[in-house]
This record gives structure tokens, sequence and C-alpha cells, in this order.
């Protein structure tokens, strides 16, 4: 798997291409627009009081394969350590050329390690936005490409997210995060918050 990323006519665009009998072929295209004023992103807006049950202990999800069941579980342990943060614990699930990417930012492992911290040192996490459905792709045995859709926490358009793995030293590390806010859909209000 290989993938392609840049800017063009206002969006962020994503390409996966993956290597079949034939040669290599798109598999997932991915068109995030940039919105016109800056804010945080939705894990940095997120900070605050709340549960994680959805994602942090359970899914709509079942894993197929033993690679899909440990790709979830390291995901899963890096929404438990947003949670309740942990930022040098979360930065072990994430490789070095990682990037997240919405409709407002852009942010890299620094960057995002930086604010885990931040959070870590107020002693407040970010309740992770629920799964609403999910589904992993392998390609091979160190990479794969999961894909869901999410309710926002604090409110909002649900989107969908786009996640790269890799499989280095040992264990899964998320090298890309990239999202869309589905367009069509109507916002939905914010959950309440629960201690």
């Amino acid at each position: 798997m290989f993938t392609v990323r840049g800017t063009h006519n206002d969006a962020r665009f994503l390409r996966v291409f993956v290597k079949r009998r034939h040669g290599w072929k798109a598999f997932l295209l991915l068109e995030t627009p940039i919105a016109a004023s800056g804010r945080p992103a939705s894990v940095e807006q997120a900070a605050g009081a709340g549960d994680c049950d959805n994602p942090c202990r359970t899914v709509p999800y079942v894993p197929k394969t033993q690679m899909d069941s440990d790709i979830l579980a390291a995901w899963q342990k890096t929404k438990t350590l947003e949670w309740t943060p942990d930022a040098a614990q979360w930065a072990s699930f994430i490789a070095d050329e990682f990037m997240i990417i919405n409709n407002t930012t852009i942010r890299n492992k620094e960057q995002r390690v930086a604010i885990a911290k931040r959070q870590q040192d107020a002693g407040i996490g970010a309740p992770g936005d629920p799964v609403v459905a999910m589904h992993i792709y392998d390609f091979g045995t160190n990479s794969a490409l999961m894909t869901s859709q999410h309710t926002p926490y604090r409110g909002g358009k649900p989107y969908t997210n786009v996640r790269i793995w890799v499989f280095r030293d040992n264990r899964w590390q998320l090298a890309l995060s990239q999202q869309v806010t589905i367009q069509s859909a109507a916002p939905v209000p914010a959950m309440a918050s629960k201690q």
C-alpha cells in the first residue's frame, strides 16, 4: 500500500493505492474541504468530562482476523490514552511520520503529542467520538486501512475517518488519520456528560 497526499481546489486529498496482480490500483480516494476559519480538531475540542465506553471499550465492529483484533486493540488503547491522558504512552502507538488531518487543522506527531501533554498536565482528557460503523482492510502482514464513521461527542455533524496502520518495531502504529465531515448529515446534539 502507498499513499499520496496533498492540497488542491481548497481541499486536502488522500489517495490510497494497493498492489494487485496487474499493478497498482486506487483503493480509496478522500477529499477533505478546508474550512474558511481555523479551529481546533475534534480531539482538542472534546477535552472535558465525559465517558468513553464507545470507542474505548466497545465498538460496533467484530474483527475477522487476529491482525484486525490487534489493530483494533491498539486503536482503542490510543482512545483510552486520550480519555485518561498519558502523552508518552499514547506516542508509543504513533508512527514517526504520523499526520492527523481534518477540515480545520493538520498536526504532525510532535504537535499532537504536545496537545496530549497539555491535556495530561491539566488532568482533562478527551472522550472519543462514538463509532457508528467500522471496517479494517488488511494489506499483507504489515499494513492496514481502517475506515470508521463517528458521531461527535460534543455535537455537530457526523464524520468519516480513514486511518492507516503500519506494523513496525513489533507493534501496530498509527501513521495517518484523515477525516471528512458528512455534509449531507444532520448535526447531532452533544452527548450528556458522565463522570
